[in-house]
């Protein structure tokens, strides 16, 4: 019996031993199931574009389109407004007195100029220059407009008097008449000179809603947008908008968004006066038929110089309006009317005014 006791001691003992030695060799060699392994990253296929984020979304921002959810504020960086030139503000007076209200009937004449120089046989008295004293609104560096007489006349260049007594030599394309327009004649989508801050000052904005008199406007220089009654504009597109509205779907069109810019998109329905469309940047949207201009690229022959334009700016998807300087080929140079920067495109970036 007592042999039997140690023989059962001596196999507990092993048995212990055994499995000692069994999980030191565990802790030393892990299992593969319990083994650590360091993950690699995985191969690029060929196909795909495998580059660093920070790259891909550089290349993403290259490629974004101006649009509702990518608007042209955000993707262009933009000039602070410059200082005034207060000094050269016309007082309330003088501007009273120079504004000239449209006539009814006569304003259609503004579809067959170019400029508004010579409208309405007004402006004619500027090249006869009969002594009489003419009075107009003179864009300069600052883009903004400010009152001044014409004391000389040149070949695309006149002379211009400011308030305070300087003078100075602007081309004709950066000269406006001080013409209110009157209220039925006022065009969504449309761009107008507005005494902003009623100090003679005229700052250049786009109506994007009209009802009676009074407009909504949204000022290009800092994007600002306000109500004002139709009396504080005064006419700046050198001739209304040919450019046809929506009619049905599937069209290419320019559609004016709340930011008071003009992106491309494509209609899906129009109806009872709305159009249901989607802009390229992939918004969606319904906006009434008056914010839509068909968007189609100017036959060759309209391809002269003073000819208005709308320009792909920046290739980005928003258009603004400009004059064309120079074709040559397949290109053309625009100068735009709301600052007056130049830029060469090519005429499928392009479309009708």
């Amino acid at each position: 019996m007592q042999r039997i006791f140690v023989y059962s001691i001596c196999l507990m003992l092993l048995i212990f031993l055994t499995s000692c030695e069994k999980e030191k060799e565990s802790i030393a060699t892990p299992s593969p199931k319990t083994a650590v392994v360091k993950k690699q990253a995985p191969k690029c296929p060929k196909h795909k574009n495998c580059a660093e984020p920070e790259k891909q979304l550089d290349e993403v921002a290259k490629k974004t389109i101006a649009g509702p959810i990518h608007p042209y504020r955000k993707l262009f960086e933009q000039a602070k407004p410059a200082t005034p030139y207060m000094e050269k503000a016309a007082p309330e007076n003088k501007l009273r007195a120079a504004i000239i209200q449209a006539a009814e009937g006569k304003l259609p004449s503004l579809a067959g100029r170019i400029d508004l120089i010579s409208i309405l046989g007004r402006m004619e008295s500027i090249d006869e220059h009969k002594g009489k004293t003419e009075r107009v609104l003179a864009m300069l560096d600052d883009n903004r407009w400010y009152l001044a007489e014409v004391v000389e006349v040149g070949q695309e260049e006149l002379k211009v008097k400011f308030y305070d007594e300087s003078k100075k030599s602007i081309h004709r394309t950066l000269l406006r008449p001080v013409l209110r327009p009157r209220p039925e004649h006022v065009t969504v989508g449309d761009e107008y000179l507005i005494d902003r801050n009623d100090n003679g000052i005229f700052h250049l904005a786009r109506v994007v809603f009209k009802k009676g008199h009074r407009l909504n406007v949204i000022y290009m220089e800092d994007g600002y947008k306000e109500s004002i009654m139709y009396k504080k504009s005064v006419l700046f597109s050198p001739r209304p908008r040919s450019a046809s509205r929506a009619e049905f779907s599937g069209q290419p069109v320019l559609a004016l968004w709340d930011d008071g810019y003009f992106y491309r998109a494509v209609t899906d329905k129009v109806e009872d006066g709305i159009v249901s469309l989607h802009f390229e940047d992939g918004q969606k949207a319904e906006l009434p038929i008056d914010r839509t201009r068909l968007r189609s690229v100017p036959a060759p022959h309209f391809l002269q110089k003073g000819a208005l334009m709308m320009g792909n700016r920046g290739g980005k998807g928003a258009y603004f309006a400009g004059w064309l300087e120079e074709h040559q080929g397949k290109q053309v140079t625009l100068r735009y009317l709301s600052d007056n920067h130049t830029e060469t495109l090519d005429v499928e970036e392009l479309a009708n005014f």
